[in-house]
């Protein structure tokens, strides 16, 4: 499953209707319609069954639509966190590993990694 299957369970058990969740996530309603059997054909289970009066989960599609919030959260987690990393946020890589790890490694080797000549403050 891709991430915009999940975001699809998501929005289409938040919606409970299948126009509405098309519209949310700018595809047509036959092309939701298409990829959600698509998904329930992969998974081998009925995610939501369709009606006159909107949509209505399954068990199974009420599991996934819990597992696919969590995932997406966890995605914008790991997203935001290597932008935090990339953009200097949570300082430069080495001298977070030193923070984190400096304390095992011997006292020599810390410093020439942190860039203190060897001698000066040891």
């Amino acid at each position: 499953m891709k991430t915009s299957d999940w975001a699809l369970i998501q929005t289409l058990y938040e919606c409970r209707n299948i126009t509405r969740a098309a519209a949310q996530l700018y595809i047509s309603q036959p092309t939701l319609t298409k990829r959600l059997r698509a998904i329930e054909e992969e998974l081998g289970v009925v995610i939501a069954l369709r009606g006159k009066r909107g949509v209505t989960f399954t068990p199974e599609g009420e599991y996934l639509a819990v597992k696919a919030t969590q995932f997406l959260s966890l995605m914008d987690e790991v997203n935001r966190h290597l932008t935090e990393l990339k953009e200097g946020a949570l300082g430069h890589p080495l001298h977070r590993c030193l923070q984190l790890h400096g304390p095992l490694l011997p006292a020599r080797i810390a410093a020439i990694l942190s860039g203190i000549p060897p001698g000066d403050q040891l």
